[in-house]
């Protein structure tokens, strides 16, 4: 994995790519659990290939936990084939839990120990 320049201030997909991975990267490398959080997950480049790269590194190490948080799960089986496989096959990393709070209230999260990540406006990609 190369080390991944996230941005400070999220601009764009792009911008939003480059945090998610460095999220990733950071918690493979030094924390026990990573949250994601978000209504559904739509949009998300969970199929990248440097995130599925940086959760296969983070599911690797011992006791590691990845938990999900979500208004609902949907989404993903249909839109990312790729992290459904690595969910398949690590699926004792992976913890997901659905919400009762309303999807438009769920925030767009990362975090990962003293790194996190908001996206305060999802539809446009900034944050």
């Amino acid at each position: 994995m190369d080390d991944a320049k996230a941005p400070e201030h999220i601009d764009g997909r792009k911008d939003w790519l480059a945090a998610l991975q460095a999220a990733v990267e950071e918690a493979a490398l030094h924390e026990r659990e990573l949250c994601l959080i978000d209504a559904n997950f739509e949009g998300w480049p969970l199929d990248d290939p440097r995130v599925l790269e940086g959760l296969l590194a983070f599911g690797k190490k011992p006791l590691r936990r990845v938990i999900m948080v979500a208004a609902q799960f949907d989404l993903i089986a249909v839109h990312y084939p790729l992290f459904t496989r690595w969910r398949r096959d690590w699926g004792h990393v992976i913890d997901c839990r659905q919400t009762d709070v309303e999807a438009s209230q769920v925030p767009t999260l990362v975090l990962a120990g003293v790194r996190s990540v908001h996206l305060s406006a999802p539809a446009v990609w900034r944050g």
